[in-house]
């Protein structure tokens, strides 16, 4: 974006200034050569006057050698040339050498201004190109946007002889710096609602230039500049901004894929971590357990006089010891599933066959829970992992005995929609008093905060979800107990024609 303040009595008194100096060169020339006499011929005093034009140029530019060489003719002409003290001319051969005199005069200022504005020009490119360089080789040093913005203004201040500031985006995507008076004018192309700048700017007048720092696919801040001549296009200093803003992007580019990596890297050095504790946890804890569960019914099965107490005692063991092998059994297949998809073996069968396996488990963990059943016998075999929907099914019976009384029922229905088929596992106890969504997120907790609950339903959620289903959970209307409820989606089985012969 650019802006065009109004400046035009700053060109009218630069006009007034130069035509000033330029007086003052005639009058002191003429001065010069009235202090010779007779001495020197008009020809002479021709190419004296034509030697300040020369220097008025070399000095002060184009337009100073265009009011010198009128002034210059017009003081020769006026001191110099007969009659004096009058424009008049007595020999019109005269009219001739002040025409010459006039051209080579404007000749030679444009040429002497011409050369000194392509040997400026030179000069001037030539340190915007080492200020690339050291903008460059200061970029690659640099370890944040603050030392980014730092050496962008360090290196872009001397070349580029006007005002800079810059504006990036830290990584909480914050504007650095905030305080500036120019931040709604960069929020608004940081944005991509910058209104488009005047095609043909007035070349007398300054202005500010706004150019975004950006990728292809980002915009990252933005560089101004103040106080440039619309020039700019001409000199090289608007395509140097923009290289140099094309610079910065890629050094904070750079940084973003810094971090990233470093992000990476971490992660990936956490997964080993806990890999190797996953590791530690099956071979520390479940072998011990198995031998646990092995030798409490090992003792059972052997000890034949055991009285009732030690019986129970030892069943006790056994089941607690099978609740804790499925606890650890639930968090390795949870980090398992977090960080890898599920690989199913899907399969035509039955949905009762994959409840009653459930339930079976569940009883020899829990023998005096009753587990009341309905179900729709409509329900055409479904296309689903069995061992997956197995661990689903049994995961929500041990919540809902989780979270329910010793002598309440668990009731499990399931039914045929239009679409899909809707799996209930209800309880009664004093249903959910946190939000049910957040109990589907992994070392979510219930009711009770001392245990830890939800990373069982984290598990079926994962499982429901790869197999295209939905499941949540609510509490029933009533107050009594809670229901989570699974959608399985009907998928019509294929038609196996066979051709026997």
């Amino acid at each position: 974006m650019m802006k065009i303040p109004n400046m035009n009595a700053l060109s009218i008194r630069a006009l007034i200034k130069t035509i000033s100096l330029c007086f003052l060169i005639a009058m002191g020339v003429t001065a010069l050569c009235w202090s010779f006499g007779g001495f020197i011929d008009y020809a002479n005093i021709a190419m004296i006057f034509l030697l300040s034009t020369f220097l008025a140029a070399l000095a002060f530019g184009r337009g100073a050698a265009v009011v010198s060489a009128f002034l210059n003719v017009a003081f020769f002409d006026f001191f110099f040339v007969a009659p004096l003290y009058s424009f008049d001319v007595e020999d019109l051969q005269y009219l001739i050498t002040l025409g010459v005199m006039l051209i080579i005069g404007l000749i030679t200022g444009n040429f002497v201004s011409s050369l000194k504005e392509k040997i400026a020009d030179i000069t001037r490119r030539a340190s915007m190109s080492l200020a690339l360089q050291n903008l460059s080789q200061g970029l690659f040093k640099a370890q944040n946007i603050e030392q980014v913005i730092a050496t962008s203004l360090t290196s872009l201040q001397p070349a580029i002889k006007a005002e800079l500031s810059m504006y990036l985006l830290n990584e909480e995507e914050i504007i650095i710096p905030q305080n500036t008076q120019h931040i709604e004018q960069v929020m608004a192309i940081m944005d991509g609602s910058v209104a488009t700048p005047p095609s043909e700017p007035d070349p007398n007048l300054e202005c500010e230039i706004f150019i975004p720092i950006q990728s292809d696919w980002k915009k990252f801040g933005v560089l101004l500049a103040k106080d440039l001549s619309p020039f700019s296009k001409k000199d090289g200093r608007e395509q140097f901004l923009q290289t140099a803003a094309d610079l910065i992007a890629l050094a904070v580019l750079k940084l973003q894929l810094a971090r990233s990596d470093e992000a990476s890297k971490v992660e990936a050095a956490t997964e080993r971590l806990r890999s190797a504790i996953l590791s530690s946890l099956s071979h520390d804890l479940r072998t011990p357990l198995t031998k646990i569960i092995g030798l409490a019914e090992e003792v059972q099965s052997k000890a034949a006089n055991l009285d009732v107490n030690s019986n129970h005692t030892l069943t006790t063991i056994a089941n607690q010891g099978k609740r804790l092998s499925n606890k650890i059994n639930n968090l390795l297949e949870i980090v398992k599933l977090q960080t890898q998809k599920p690989t199913l073996e899907k399969a035509w069968q039955p949905i009762e066959e994959v409840i009653g396996t459930s339930i079976k488990y569940f009883s020899s963990l829990f023998p005096y829970r009753k587990v009341e059943i309905s179900i729709d016998p409509e329900i055409p075999p479904l296309y689903f992992d069995e061992v997956l929907m197995e661990r689903v099914i049994y995961n929500l019976l041990d919540n809902a005995a989780k979270y329910s009384g010793p002598d309440s029922v668990i009731e499990i229905n399931a039914r045929r929609r239009k679409e899909f088929v809707e799996i209930e596992v209800r309880d009664y106890g004093s249903g959910f008093t946190k939000s049910p969504t957040s109990l589907f997120k992994a070392f979510a907790k219930g009711d009770n905060d001392s245990v830890v609950g939800g990373l069982g339903l984290a598990i079926c959620k994962t499982i429901i979800d790869s197999h295209g289903g939905t499941i949540w959970a609510e509490n029933v209307a009533d107050g009594n107990g809670a229901v989570v409820v699974i959608q399985l989606p009907l998928i019509s089985a294929p038609n196996f024609d066979l051709d026997l012969e």
